[in-house]
């Protein structure tokens, strides 16, 4: 593929369990936590009544960016229809966004943020050429490719 960047973030509430940032960030790579840290900048604002409320932000870039992109579209399933129909709502210029369900992914699937009342992880892929369309179809057929070669 094309990818140049790939982002992603999510915020932690205090309710949630510690381990829900580890276990959203290796089920979206694959790879460990401790590997991902670099790749994190960790920020921190409180809400309105006063609770700590965390933003994780990862940025990947070059062949890992790539990587981790290939991993979320063939793990999309049925909904990498819905991207590859429409692909005006999920592309502006050279960016693809995907919002995913971060309870999901806690769970080890991957699916689209139905407005679902776990929340969202926000994923920012960046490419090096302007496309829309065609930035999806050579994504489904560099899976193709891949698929056919494993």
């Amino acid at each position: 593929m094309r990818a140049s960047k790939l982002s992603f973030e999510f915020f932690i509430y205090p309710t949630e369990r510690p381990d829900v940032p580890r276990r959203i960030a290796e089920e979206l790579t694959f790879l460990d936590f401790q590997t991902l840290e670099k790749f994190l900048s960790l920020g921190k604002f409180l809400s309105e009544h006063g609770y700590s409320v965390y933003i994780y932000r990862f940025l990947l870039k070059g062949k890992l960016a790539d990587e981790v992109l290939t991993k979320i579209i063939r793990r999309l399933g049925e909904d990498l229809d819905e991207v590859i129909w429409e692909p005006e709502k999920f592309m502006e210029g050279s960016k693809l966004f995907l919002r995913l369900d971060k309870q999901d992914l806690v769970r080890g699937s991957v699916r689209l943020y139905r407005h679902n009342p776990g929340g969202q992880v926000k994923v920012t892929t960046y490419f090096r050429s302007r496309g829309g369309k065609g930035v999806i179809t050579h994504i489904i057929d560099e899976i193709g490719r891949r698929r056919s070669s494993e």
